[in-house]
Formats: structure tokens, C-alpha cells, sequence
């Protein structure tokens, strides 16, 4: 008998993982406040999170903040909705679908930072 991969992470989960990464990344370093125009770099971590899908409200999340988003190692079929909604992403260098169940990306997809 196979063993359960990753238990699948419930939207709150998904979006708390989201929220805390962006508010880590906002955190002062070395007891200097950085200032609010030069933004960290901010990785958004979600892989092996175990999800076949990505709620729509994580766009709302990281749209301004993330210039990596890991969706790797999860069972991802396609992006639905939110593929559409990754052109608002405007920060996103980096987005990494690795090992999921894509067959095809979606279109149209502007990703202008990438």
C-alpha cells in the first residue's frame, strides 16, 4: 500500500503561509528599518504543500509583494483563474511549477517581470 503524499494544505493554511512570508520579509534587518520604497526581495514558499489548486485571494496576497513564488512538488493540473491573474503580479521574477501535473500553461499569461 502506497503512502499518502503530503496532506493537502486548506486555503486559510495556503493564504496564513502567504501572508507571514510577506510580513518576514518586511521585518527590520539588524535593527535598521528598511525603507518602504526599496522592497525586499520576497519568496513565496508553497511547495509540497500538497495542492491541486491555488485560491484566487493569494493573487490579492502577493500581487505587490512576491518576486518568487515556489508552487513545486504539489499536484497542480492547471492554474485556472488565477493563471490569468499573474500578470498582476508585477514583482514575480521567479515562479517555479516543478514537479506538479501541468500540461499545459495557460494563455494568455503576461508575466512581465520574468
Amino acid at each position: 500500500m502506497a503512502d499518502q503524499a503530503t496532506q493537502s494544505a486548506t486555503v486559510e493554511e495556503v493564504l496564513t503561509v502567504a501572508r507571514n512570508q510577506i510580513a518576514e520579509s518586511h521585518q527590520v534587518l539588524d535593527g535598521v528599518k528598511v525603507p518602504e520604497k526599496v522592497k525586499q526581495e520576497c519568496s513565496i514558499d508553497l511547495a509540497h504543500k500538497g495542492l491541486s489548486s491555488l485560491p484566487e485571494e493569494l493573487i490579492d496576497i502577493i500581487k505587490d509583494e512576491a518576486s518568487r513564488l515556489a508552487l513545486n512538488h504539489n499536484h497542480l493540473s492547471g492554474l485556472s483563474g488565477i493563471g490569468m491573474r499573474l500578470s498582476e503580479c508585477t514583482r514575480l521574477r521567479y515562479l517555479v511549477l516543478r514537479q506538479n501535473e501541468l500540461r499545459v500553461f495557460p494563455e494568455p499569461v503576461n508575466l512581465p517581470a520574468l
